[in-house]
Formats: C-alpha cells, structure tokens, sequence
C-alpha cells in the first residue's frame, strides 16, 4: 500500500519546485502543465489507495488508466521541445472544452434549447483581454492551430509534428509500450464496459461478481512512475 504521506511527499516537492521557479521568471504555459498533470497524477494515485482500502475495486482501472495516460503525457512534454509542447498541452484543453460546448450545442434535439445554451455561455462569459467568448474561442484556436507543423493530422496536441498520431504512438514516444500492451489496454477494457464476464462467478444457485486486483503491482506501478516522473521534473527544472 502506498501511503498518503508519501504521495503527498511527491506531489509537494513538485509543486515547491515550480513555486520556485515562479518566484524568479514568468509562470510558462509548461509550468501549467507540469503542475497540472503531476498534481492529478498525485491525486489519482489517492483516491486508488482509498478504493483499495475501501475494497471497492470496480473503479480501479479507471484512474489507473488515466493516471498511465498522464505519465505517459508528462514524460513526453518534457523529453524535448518542452515548451511548445506545453503550450500545446494548454491550448489543446481550451480547445476540446470548445469543441465539446459546440459539439453539445450541435446534438440538441430541440433547436430553442440549443440557441438558449449557448446564448448562456455567450453572456456568462468573462475573461480579461477579451470582448466576448467568440473573440476568445477564435483566439485559442488560433495560438492551437500554430502550435502545428502543415498538415498534422488529427490535431492532438502531442501530434504538433504529424509523427505522433495516437495514444499509442504517444506511450511509443516515451518508452511505456510495454504498459500500454499490458496495463492500459487492461484498464481500458474496464473503462469502456467490456469486462464485465471477466469478473462474473457463477455457482449452482449463485452469481456473483468478483473484482481481481493486485495491491503490490499497483503500488509498484503508482510509486514507480510518481518518483521517475518527480526525477524528471526536478532534472528538468534544476538544470
């Protein structure tokens, strides 16, 4: 089991080091993005120990899936490249939120509705240095899209050079493909519902559903990439 003192210990010593870095130069879009990333991670890493603790191991896989794709991401955004790559990180979530609110905006059956959605974003909207969300969403879209080499498809924001085109090709990158053939696909069979007669016992006259989960390999797992993805962090930022 790994400990909430020491997860807390990692994800402190991270935050301290940006901190400090913030006291001496401007706060970079790849400050963000460490932060963020190496935060959640943290956090993730919580909230498994608690649903191990718990016994409640159903939604395990889940954070577990995520927290490898943040490590995984996190290792590539500061392999080389740094900050355009966490610029991309940044301008890519702005991005997706956009496109998620036009995207829901789109599937309304009810056309009123729809109009009455997105007129409440519109009006609701306040951000400094912007007249009105349609001059912020061009403009974020704008600073994402020139992150890109020509012709970079699709416009994942670890795809900014077109040789890097899928979460795949993403653990590829950074050396994880082992995890993504072992770990994530296992995982992602949780997230998307398709494990369910994995976990199914079935008895003369009982059915039931049980959960497997190794304490050990996901805490080795959770503890191997918090500390080598501190080391980097500090590698990084102490150079």
């Amino acid at each position: 089991m790994l400990e909430n003192e020491k997860i807390s210990e990692y994800k402190n010593s991270v935050i301290d080091l940006i901190s400090k870095k913030g006291e001496n130069s401007t706060t970079t879009m790849l400050d963000l993005s460490v932060f963020t990333l190496y935060t959640e991670m943290c956090d993730k890493a919580m909230d498994i120990m608690l649903l191990a603790k718990e016994k409640r191991y159903s939604s395990i896989p889940i954070l577990a899936r995520s927290f490898l794709e943040q490590a995984a991401s996190l290792k590539f955004l500061l392999k080389e490249d740094q900050e355009r790559r966490g610029s991309a990180y940044m301008y890519g979530a702005r991005y997706k939120d956009i496109r998620n609110i036009q995207n829901l905006h789109d599937d309304f059956s009810d056309r009123k509705k729809a109009d009455l959605f997105l007129k409440k974003i519109r009006d609701d909207f306040s951000k400094e240095g912007y007249d009105s969300y349609d001059d912020w969403t061009t403009d974020m879209q704008n600073k994402y899209f020139e992150l890109f080499v020509e012709k970079a498809r699709p416009r994942k924001w670890f795809n900014i050079n077109g040789d890097c085109s899928s979460i795949l090709d993403l653990f590829d990158k950074v050396g994880m493909l082992d995890e993504y053939r072992t770990y994530y696909n296992l995982y992602s069979a949780v997230t998307h519902g398709s494990d369910i007669m994995q976990n199914l016992s079935i008895k003369v006259g009982q059915v039931e559903i049980n959960y497997r989960y190794d304490d050990e390999k996901t805490t080795q797992l959770l503890n191997k990439y918090l500390l080598e993805l501190q080391q980097i962090c500090f590698k990084y930022y102490q150079k």
